[in-house]
């Protein structure tokens, strides 16, 4: 009975302390079979946002207004001179006066005449008191070459009477521009009325 008490308690004391190892060895196990978690890496404050970049200003370049497309210009008609070029030094001949308006209300220019070396001859009609008007020549410089000379129709005003005057033409005359001047002399004061003029230049 002893030594089976003896027997009945270390078989208790064995399996007590055997009960106690292996829990110990289980518990043991579990917490080297957890699983940890790996740490999460440390935070760095994120970059701060910067503005965007502006690219480098460039100094503006000055700039032309844009041009008007040229516009195609027709050139302008040539003047037409009021200077008749003649060859009178050489040739004989006649040229109308119509197209150029040499009138007034006293005169009428029709015609240029002249003889080749001698005369140059102006005709026309004339309407003056007295059937008396006069005329005179002189140079682009307003130069009296020719004296005054009265020219005579066959009637007075009202009517239009027909006139010649003549021109000598001298050798210093040869390509210089004359102004052959008629006019009226007035009855009141004896003033040049009524002016007009004929250029003429003989070569």
């Amino acid at each position: 009975m002893k030594k089976t008490t003896i027997w009945l308690f270390a078989i208790l004391l064995i399996a007590a302390v055997g009960t106690g190892f292996y829990v110990g060895y289980w518990q043991g196990g579990q917490e080297d079979r957890q699983v940890v978690a790996p740490a999460d890496p440390p935070k760095t404050p994120a970059p701060a946002p910067t503005a965007p970049q502006q690219p480098p200003k460039t100094p503006a370049q000055p700039t032309t207004p844009p041009q008007p497309d040229p516009q195609p210009t027709t050139p302008p008609a040539p003047e037409q001179s009021d200077v008749i070029t003649v060859s009178a030094f050489s040739d004989t001949g006649s040229l109308s006066l119509a197209e150029r308006a040499l009138h007034n209300d006293a005169f009428q220019l029709e015609r240029l005449d002249w003889e080749a070396g001698r005369t140059l001859y102006i005709s026309g009609k004339m309407r003056a008191f007295e059937a008396v008007g006069n005329y005179r020549v002189r140079d682009e410089n307003k130069v009296l070459l020719e004296p005054e000379q009265v020219v005579r129709a066959a009637e007075g005003a009202p009517a239009w009477s027909p006139i010649r005057a003549a021109v000598p033409l001298k050798p210093a005359y040869k390509g210089k521009t004359l102004l052959i001047e008629f006019f009226i002399r007035s009855a009141n004061d004896g003033s040049r009325t009524h002016m007009i003029t004929v250029k003429v230049k003989p070569q």
